[in-house]
């Protein structure tokens, strides 16, 4: 259907370009035919771009819905509050529509940079339709986009933004370290004050009520999936984790000169861990040696190790925004930052991803 969209678009292109460039009388009859060329390329270009296809079929029992909680707490940081010396972290939640099929198990998940609360929809689902109940945090100024309880919108600080890209492009060991130490610290912190309201029974949300707060499983993407290594060195309530492709910005130590590298602590990781990844890593850190990718030793130390909590899984044909469902929403576009390494369709690759973490939570 996308090539159709496309050969459309093509049209309404070439005939666009036509009416611009020909005389035509009377002058509205010009003009309409602009504007229906745009109107048609604008809406073919929609459709093959960001054609959003159908999440995987769920394999669980219950219907899901979703609802929506807002944590509160008090910041000295004026750049990451939503209103003057207060920070408001948006939650959505994924649950069973009826209450007493809910399992008991509380999941909470961070997304990666410039991500949504949404970016791993169809996981959630799956796991809801599992009678889990599914917690995703909207970080405000590092979300693309971040709903907040009054309906306002914050979108991504541009300065932050720009560190991100800048970050991809050096090689500064110091630099590299403190701006992910200071990026996965503002996730923390959202994960630990909402954790800690939950715990406290400050909250309305009957799901999350129903819930045990006492034994939480967390799961991130990227950036957020560092977040979540992290808080579960800290945390003694966090009984699994699973990562889509982070990094162990929370097990670097300092800096390795002799090595050009990192100290990362060599303590044991003290729960499970799933951790899933994509092309974009996998053939660097699956080698016998590492060579570079040097953020990701810790990765590398565990992919190669003898230790049953440490599973690994590879999804073959995909890249590090694949692994989420942007790559469901936008395929093409998603493929182009990826530098074109989701060569396996993005139902085949959501729905290994929905069976992996399935299976690991149903073993915690």
């Amino acid at each position: 259907m996308e090539i159709v969209w496309f050969i459309i678009g093509a049209v309404a292109l070439v005939v666009l370009f036509i009416t611009l460039f020909r005389k035509i009388r009377p002058w509205w009859k010009k003009l309409l035919m602009i504007l229906l060329s745009l109107i048609v390329l604008g809406f073919a270009a929609f459709q093959v771009f960001i054609p959003i296809h159908p999440m995987p079929d769920v394999t669980g029992d219950f219907a899901v819905t979703t609802s929506k909680e807002s944590f509160y707490y008090e910041t000295d940081q004026p750049e990451y509050e939503t209103t003057e010396g207060e920070r408001e972290v948006p939650v959505t939640i994924w649950h069973p529509e009826n209450i007493d099929e809910v399992n008991g198990q509380l999941v909470l998940f961070s997304h990666g940079s410039l991500g949504v609360s949404d970016s791993n929809d169809s996981l959630f689902t799956e796991l809801a339709s599992h009678g889990y109940v599914v917690a995703s945090l909207a970080h405000p100024y590092h979300s693309f986009v971040a709903t907040l309880e009054d309906g306002s919108s914050i979108m991504i600080d541009q300065e932050y933004l720009q560190s991100v890209l800048s970050s991809q492009n050096t090689e500064d060991l110091d630099t590299v370290m403190n701006d992910f130490r200071e990026w996965s610290q503002m996730h923390e912190t959202d994960l630990t004050q909402v954790i800690d309201q939950i715990q406290a029974d400050d909250v309305e949300n009957e799901f999350i009520q129903a819930t045990n707060t006492d034994e939480l499983l967390l799961m991130g993407h990227s950036l957020g999936g560092s977040s979540v290594l992290a808080l579960a060195r800290e945390r003694d309530d966090i009984i699994a984790v699973v990562v889509l492709e982070g990094p162990f910005i929370g097990d670097i130590e300092g800096i390795n000169s002799e090595e050009d590298g990192y100290e990362f602590n060599d303590e044991p990781y003290p729960v499970p861990i799933l951790h899933i990844y994509s092309d974009a890593t996998w053939d660097a850190l699956s080698a016998d040696e590492l060579d570079g990718w040097v953020i990701y030793e810790q990765n590398w130390n565990h992919i190669h190790s003898d230790d049953d909590n440490y599973q690994n899984v590879h999804i073959d044909g995909s890249g590090h925004i694949g692994l989420t469902d942007l790559h469901r929403v936008s395929p093409r576009l998603v493929n182009l930052f990826d530098g074109g390494l989701n060569t396996t369709s993005h139902e085949e690759v959501l729905t290994q991803i929905n069976e992996s973490v399935l299976e690991f939570v149903e073993e915690q």
